[in-house]
């Protein structure tokens, strides 16, 4: 059981850690996407597309 159990929560271990950089690179996907979509949309409204 002790020996089953070892590799396991190694695996979990790094597991965990793909799981947090995904979950890091999506967020700051999403925040990228979400700061781009308001300022372009402000943009459109305002009728000028400045950068």
């Amino acid at each position: 059981s002790k020996m089953w159990r070892g590799p396991v929560s190694e695996q979990a271990k790094s597991w965990t850690l793909w799981q947090w950089l995904l979950f890091a690179s999506i967020l700051l996907l999403a925040f990228a996407a979400g700061g781009y979509a308001v300022d372009w949309d402000s943009r459109r409204r305002h009728g000028g597309f400045r950068i």
